[in-house]
């Protein structure tokens, strides 16, 4: 059993949760082409939404809106890569 952690929070500028976004991603696509090679298991990925944009304006509309739209992202990464 494997559990990644890439740790941040309280991600004030929206260029930065981008960024993290990408760091998800970018790790999401590792671990599935990783898979390719050997199964994986039982790996999981934590984030923390203020690390992908909910502290943005302090955690009001805009933040929301762009943690609800980075998490859906990263999680439809997740479900493609199995």
């Amino acid at each position: 059993r494997t559990k990644i952690d890439f740790m941040g929070e309280d991600t004030r500028e929206a260029r930065a949760a981008r960024a993290a976004t990408d760091e998800f991603l970018a790790l999401l696509d590792a671990l599935g082409d990783a898979a390719d090679d050997a199964p994986l298991g039982a790996t999981s990925v934590s984030l923390d939404l203020s690390h992908i944009g909910l502290a943005v304006d302090g955690g009001g509309g805009t933040g929301a809106r762009l943690a609800r739209e980075h998490l859906a992202e990263i999680a439809a990464a997740a479900d493609a890569r199995g």
